[in-house]
């Protein structure tokens, strides 16, 4: 397996613990053979648009597959992996396809042929019992800015009734 760096900067991985993966700006990392481990960590580190991971046999296909979020990395060769980073897609490409349906065109015409075939009909003014129909709708809800200068009513409390009763005298 080997790393290509679409970054502007240089990318290290550590490998083991005393070897380590270098890969230059716009450039290939050397042949290595790849663990879940370092997988895993290239995964969570990097972004698809970041690095590709170029995969050289069915283990190494294996292994990516095995890896959660690991497929959108992995190319087949060196000049997949330059052409996935070099192809930009834009709005604009997205839009330039035009695709034709038949079945919906016929009903777009046929659209089109009944609107022109209608006179166009001049919106006249409502009635004036119109406008003092209130309109039904959600009800009105009012917020605590709206509540400010209303009063509130004092609680009723209770107050201890005092009562006349006869004591207990002993």
């Amino acid at each position: 397996m080997r790393i290509y760096n679409a970054r502007k900067s240089q990318i290290s991985i550590p490998l083991t613990a005393t070897e380590k993966i270098v890969v230059p700006s716009y450039g290939t990392s050397e042949s290595f053979l790849p663990n879940p481990k370092i997988l895993s960590l290239i995964v969570t580190s990097f972004d698809y648009s970041d690095i590709a991971l170029i995969v050289s046999g069915p283990n190494e296909m294996t292994m990516c597959s095995e890896t959660p979020c690991c497929s959108g990395f992995v190319v087949n060769s060196l000049e997949e992996a330059l052409e996935r980073f070099q192809t930009e897609t834009t709005a604009s490409m997205k839009c330039a396809a035009k695709v034709i349906d038949p079945i919906n065109e016929e009903r777009l015409e046929e659209a089109k042929k009944a609107e022109k075939a209608e006179p166009e009909v001049k919106e006249e003014e409502a009635p004036a019992e119109a406008e003092a129909t209130p309109e039904v709708g959600e009800p009105e809800t009012i917020g605590i800015d709206d509540i400010a200068g209303v009063e509130e009513a004092p609680a009723e409390t209770e107050t201890p009734k005092k009562g006349k009763g006869k004591k207990n005298k002993k």
